[in-house]
C-alpha cells in the first residue's frame, strides 16, 4: 500500500514503514531527516552565526527631512522601495540589492495633492500578491485632516503604473497628529488591508481608529472604519495566521490588548475582546511607544514598550519587553516580561527574525547626546530553560575612518534570502543633525540556523543515498537502526544539528524511544 509517498511495507529496505522522496543532499544510513516543502528529504544540519552588522553601500539620498519615512521590501525582486512625503507630493525610489550594495533609481512622483501632505505620519506595505505598493498618509486642508490611501503597481523592471486614490475627511480642526499609523495585510483575505491610526475627533478628543480597504489592480474600496478606543496613547497592530486581529494600546503603565475577527460578509470588525497586560510595575511615567510582532514558532506575540525615566528628554527611555499569547476566549495572557535597557533615539522598530526564533528591536542609542547616537539592537529570545532573555548589541559601523550613527530609525525589516534584519537610519554622528540621507545596515544575532522546524521532522534515513536519487526514510512507528550509545526505553529528542539527546533543544521535537543501544522507534511526541 502506498499513498503520498508512504511505503507501509517496504520490500526493498529494512521492512519498516517508510516515506519515499528524492534526496536533497547526500544521506547516510540512520541519519535524522526532515521533509522539505517540495516533498524531498534532507538530512538535518545547522550553522552557527555570531552577532554582527554590516554597513550597506550606497546610502539612500534625498529623503529631505529628519522624520522617519516608510521603506518596504519586495522579496520577489529583492529590492527596497522608499517613500517620501513632502509638500504636495508622494514620491518613491527603488533600490535593487546585490549582497550589501543597493543600486538606487531616481525619486519618482506617484501622487500629487492639491492640499498639503502631513509629513512624518505615513506608512506603507508591499503587497506581494498584487505587485503593488500601498501607501497611507494624511493631508491637511485649512487645518482639517483627511486620510488617504493610494496603490501603485511596480513591475519587475521598475515600471510604475496606477492612479487609484481613496480619501475621506475626519475630525475637527487643527488636530495634533503624533502617532505613526500601522498597516498590515489580512492573513486570510489576500485583498484586504488594515490600518490602525490616530484619529482626531474634536477639541482634545482622539481615537484609536481602524480602517479596512479592499485592494484590487489599481483599485481601492474603503470597506469599514471604526473607533477602537478613545485616547491619544501609542498603539500597534497585526494579525495571526487564523485571521485574529490583535491591537496593542498603551494605557498609562499597562498595555490594553484588543482582539477580533474581520467579518467579510458584513465588511466590518467583529466583536472585540479587551484585556490588559502589565509589562512593568516600577516605572513612574506612562508609556509612549509600543510595538508588537507575531512569532509563528511560538504562536504568540513579542511586545516592546518604552517609558520616560522621569525627564522628558531625547534620552534615557526605559524599554520593557515581553511575550504574550491569545487564549481561546480572545484574552491576552502575558507569559514572560523583562526590563531590557534604557535607550535613546526617538524611534524604534520591532522585527521577528525567523531563523533565530527571536524578536529584534532596532533603535538609536548608546549616548546621551543626539548627535552621537549609535545604532543599537536588542535581541529577545527564550533560553533552553524557557526563560526570557535579552542581548544588547551596538555594532561599530564605519565608512572609512568615520563612525556611522543612528539618530532615528526609519524602518527595520527581515530580509529572507539573507536571513538578516536591515535597518535604515539617519547618521547624525558623523554628518550632523542637518544631514538627512539614510544609511542602512544588515544585522544578525548570535544563533544556530537549522533546517529543522517544529513540524518537519520525518524520521531516519533507511540507507545511504546520493543527492537527487529516490530515498526512503523510516517513519512512525518504524524502528531505525544505525544508532549508537542509546539507552533502552529512553525517549530521545532530535537536536538542531541532527544528533539525538535526552533533552529537547530550542526546537523541541521528539525523535523516538530507544529499543536498544543501536535502534530507535520513531515517535513524534
Amino acid at each position: 500500500y502506498k499513498a503520498t509517498g508512504l511505503d507501509i511495507k517496504n520490500s526493498l529496505g529494512s521492512d519498516q514503514p517508510t516515506y519515499k522522496g528524492n534526496a536533497s543532499g547526500a544521506l547516510t544510513s540512520g541519519e535524522t531527516v526532515v521533509l522539505n516543502s517540495d516533498g524531498t528529504i534532507s538530512g538535518i544540519d545547522s550553522t552557527n552565526f555570531t552577532s554582527g552588522a554590516t554597513l550597506g553601500t550606497n546610502r539612500l539620498q534625498g529623503e529631505g527631512d529628519k522624520e522617519p519615512n516608510p521603506i518596504v521590501y519586495d522579496p520577489a525582486n529583492d529590492r527596497f522601495i522608499a517613500v517620501r512625503d513632502d509638500g504636495n507630493y508622494i514620491r518613491i525610489k527603488i533600490g535593487t540589492i546585490s549582497s550589501t550594495t543597493v543600486t538606487w533609481g531616481s525619486w519618482t512622483t506617484v501622487y500629487t495633492s492639491t492640499i498639503q501632505i502631513r509629513n512624518k505620519y505615513s506608512t506603507a506595505l508591499w503587497d506581494a500578491d498584487s505587485g503593488q505598493i500601498v501607501i497611507f498618509f494624511y493631508t491637511n486642508q485649512s487645518g482639517y485632516y483627511k486620510a488617504n490611501l493610494i496603490v501603485r503597481a511596480i513591475s519587475s523592471n521598475g515600471t510604475i503604473t496606477g492612479s487609484s486614490h481613496n480619501v475621506f475627511n475626519f475630525g475637527g480642526q487643527y488636530p495634533s497628529i503624533s502617532r505613526v499609523p500601522c498597516i498590515f495585510k489580512s492573513a486570510v483575505e489576500t485583498s484586504l488591508i488594515h490600518v490602525a491610526w490616530q484619529k482626531h475627533g474634536s477639541g482634545s478628543t482622539y481615537y484609536l481608529g481602524f480602517v479596512s480597504y479592499g485592494i484590487g489592480s489599481d483599485s481601492i474600496t474603503r470597506e469599514d472604519e471604526t473607533n477602537i478606543a478613545t485616547d491619544n496613547d501609542s498603539f500597534w497592530a497585526g494579525t495571526q495566521p487564523d485571521g485574529t486581529i490583535v491591537i496593542a494600546k498603551e494605557n498609562a503603565y499597562n498595555v490594553d490588548i484588543y482582539t477580533c475577527q474581520y467579518n467579510t460578509s458584513t465588511n466590518s470588525l467583529g466583536t472585540r475582546t479587551a484585556s490588559t497586560i502589565t509589562l512593568n510595575s516600577s516605572e513612574t511615567n506612562a508609556g509612549f511607544n509600543c510595538q508588537i510582532v507575531y512569532d509563528p514558532s511560538r504562536s504568540g506575540w513579542w511586545i516592546a514598550s518604552r517609558y520616560y525615566d522621569g525627564s522628558y528628554t531625547n534620552y534615557a527611555r526605559n524599554v520593557h519587553v515581553g511575550f504574550f499569547t491569545i487564549t481561546g476566549s480572545g484574552s491576552a495572557s502575558l507569559t514572560a516580561k523583562k526590563y531590557a535597557s534604557a535607550i535613546a533615539g526617538p524611534d524604534m522598530w520591532l522585527v521577528y527574525h525567523p531563523p533565530s526564533r527571536s524578536a529584534i528591536l532596532a533603535h538609536g542609542g548608546n549616548h546621551p547626546h543626539e548627535q552621537n547616537l549609535q545604532m543599537g539592537y536588542i535581541t529577545m529570545y527564550f533560553d533552553s530553560s524557557n526563560a526570557l532573555q535579552t542581548t544588547k548589541t551596538y555594532p561599530l559601523l564605519r565608512s572609512g575612518t568615520h563612525t556611522i550613527g543612528a539618530r532615528s530609525i526609519d524602518r527595520a525589516m527581515y530580509i529572507p534570502n539573507k536571513k538578516q534584519v536591515v535597518a535604515f537610519h539617519i547618521d547624525a554622528y558623523w554628518e550632523g543633525l542637518t544631514f538627512y540621507d539614510r544609511d542602512f545596515n544588515f544585522f544578525q544575532p548570535t544563533y544556530t540556523d537549522t533546517n529543522l522546524t517544529a513540524t518537519n521532522f520525518l524520521g531516519f534515513a533507511d540507507g545511504a543515498y546520493a543527492n537527487g536519487v529516490e530515498a526512503k526514510a523510516i517513519v512512525y512507528p518504524g524502528v531505525a537502526s544505525g544508532q549508537s550509545g542509546l539507552t533502552t526505553g529512553t525517549k530521545y529528542y532530535v537536536q538542531m544539528d541532527g544528533t539525538l539527546a535526552t533533552t529537547a533543544d530550542d526546537i523541541s521535537q521528539v525523535a523516538g524511544v530507544a529499543q536498544s543501544a543501536t535502534t530507535i522507534k520513531v515517535q513524534y511526541s
